[in-house]
């Protein structure tokens, strides 16, 4: 009898990390505002659900594939991705985490230079992001 080894495909990992996103955070988000009574109440606009990308390099076939299906996905469903090509730099990788921390995003999607290296910037995301997904293309 044949012994099948399944090993999950990348593309399709981040397909299900995009689905998992939208499922918890809904398709929009929407921002809350005081009122005159002090009391929350839902703002004019809704405003779309922002997941920041830090990706290893851009010059990697895997990654630009990896990019278009991101891409492809999150404009079919009307979400504002902010990718960022970390250039296989950990400590702009890690600048980039900030930034999306900073800039509030939804989830923030990680093909991480170095693990040991992000570790610190992870950590932050986590305890300011709801959802961090990392994506690595690892060896079969």
């Amino acid at each position: 009898m044949k012994e099948y080894t399944l090993t999950p495909h990348p593309i399709g990992l981040l397909g299900l990390s995009l689905a998992a996103i939208l499922a918890l955070g809904g398709c929009e988000r929407k921002d809350v505002a005081s009122d005159t009574a002090g009391d929350k109440a839902p703002a004019a606009q809704a405003r779309p659900v922002a997941i920041g990308v830090s990706l290893l390099n851009l010059s990697s076939e895997f990654i630009v594939m990896l990019n278009r299906a991101m891409e492809s996905k999150a404009k079919e469903l009307g979400v504002r991705l902010i990718v960022n090509d970390a250039q296989r730099s950990a400590e702009r990788q890690v600048q980039q985490i900030e930034n999306f921390v900073a800039q509030k995003v939804d989830a923030i999607i990680l093909n991480p230079c170095e693990v040991e290296a992000s570790s610190p910037a992870v950590d932050r995301a986590l305890a300011a992001v709801l959802i961090l997904t990392v994506v690595a293309a690892g060896g079969r």
